[in-house]
């Protein structure tokens, strides 16, 4: 967390001894400001005391802490007094104030025909720009004593939504550690690849806060895409990847964001069932740095939102873990595979060497190529003179 400045609220300490009776009044309310938005950890309870305290300072009709949310400003907390009325100034005033504000580089004074005036001053942190906004009422009036004072809030008030900022990002991303963890240990219990490339898709979407989430695998030199989740649905599916997304995200290994896919023309998603409007996609990197797969995410749950560099960093974070537990599941998959292949090979030499007959032999060797193979068809010619005859044809493990 941050410090305050100790030194300047000594300062103010010192001074409220001597001070007259109204500004003695205005040093503690002042100092009791400073040390209750330092005790808030919470961004909501910061702002509802920030106006509070100002309100109280100022002894005005209200205040209010309007936030700005892309290109508009949100009331996020208001503090009035009793009689004051809710919003009896009209909004669009508010917010055209809180532009004018903005603009400025101290605090700004308007009066209003009439409701008295409007002081206000700008707040900005690493995450947050906001405007502290004062309404005197009809029969007050603001000084610049109240301007300057507003000023000095506005500091603490700064510093208090700071720390109250990294409070809330610790926490979150303590939440985000916690879910990579249960999500990694839920893709660890499975055992084959497609029970995990199901359950993955799933959470991917849910963890990353979109409504479809597909995972492509590399396999012979191009991604395929496996499963698909739509709307907490997951199906199979078994499709290439489309060229735009393989060459940025397979090729070049870097991430791919759109918030409009209708511009890309070369995109086509038909084999999908659905045409996405938003897409972020993140490559899945093994040990080696090779590209083991895709992971995409399309339509942020909220509607609204545009994809950030929250959202990709949180991509990125679930690829890593996903990529852990899909290579440990395809080695644990191809050991399987090698293991019944083998002992595939030793039970057909022990089956062929005991085959007497010609249509014996041949039936067996198909049935146990299939077999390795995972191919539910086989055929087996044999060469006769300048011509092949199909010997034996095997279709679900029934010759025919």
């Amino acid at each position: 967390m941050q410090s305050g400045n100790n030194s300047a609220f000594s300062n103010v300490r010192s001074l409220v001894p001597e001070a007259a009776p109204d500004r003695r009044r205005r040093a503690e309310l002042l100092l009791a400001c400073a040390s209750t938005l330092h005790a808030h950890l919470e961004l909501r309870g910061v702002f509802a005391a920030l106006t509070q305290h100002v309100r109280d300072l100022l002894d005005c009709a209200s205040t209010e802490l309007l936030v700005r949310r892309g290109h508009q400003f949100q009331r996020v907390a208001r503090a009035a007094a009793e009689g004051a009325g809710e919003g009896r100034i009209p909004e669009r005033t508010i917010h055209d104030f809180a532009q004018t504000v903005v603009a400025s580089s101290g605090a700004v004074m308007v009066p209003l025909r009439t409701e008295g005036a409007l002081l206000g001053v700008g707040m900005r942190t690493s995450e947050t720009q906001a405007v502290l906004v004062a309404a005197s009422g009809a029969t007050a009036a603001f000084t610049s004593e109240d301007s300057s004072l507003l000023s000095a809030v506005a500091g603490i008030g700064n510093l208090a939504i700071s720390n109250a900022e990294l409070y809330d990002t610790a926490q979150s991303r303590a939440r985000e550690l916690q879910q990579l963890l249960d999500i990694s240990a839920e893709l660890g219990t499975a055992g084959e690849l497609d029970t995990f490339l199901e359950r993955f898709v799933v959470r991917a979407a849910e963890f990353l806060g979109f409504s479809r989430a597909l995972i492509g695998v590399c396999e012979d030199g191009a991604c395929v895409v496996r499963w698909i989740a739509d709307a907490g649905v997951s199906r199979p599916l078994r499709v290439p990847l489309p060229e735009v997304l393989a060459q940025r995200v397979i090729s070049g290994l870097e991430s791919f964001t759109c918030e409009d896919s209708s511009q890309l023309g070369s995109m086509d998603f038909s084999a999908f069932g659905f045409e996405p409007r938003q897409i972020l996609a993140v490559p899945l990197l093994g040990a080696d740095r090779q590209a083991l797969g895709m992971l995409a995410v399309m339509e942020r749950r909220d509607g609204a939102g545009l994809i950030c560099g929250e959202d990709i960093r949180r991509a990125r974070a679930l690829a890593a873990e996903a990529a852990i537990a899909l290579e440990a599941t395809r080695n644990a998959h191809l050991s399987r595979q090698y293991r019944r292949r083998s002992d595939s090979l030793m039970s057909a030499a022990l089956e062929l060497n005991s085959s007497l007959h010609l249509t014996q032999f041949v039936e067996g060797f198909t049935r146990r190529a299939a077999d390795m193979l995972d191919a539910p068809c086989a055929a087996l010619a044999i060469s006769q003179g300048p011509r092949l005859e199909v010997a034996v044809l095997q279709q679900d493990g029934t010759p025919t």
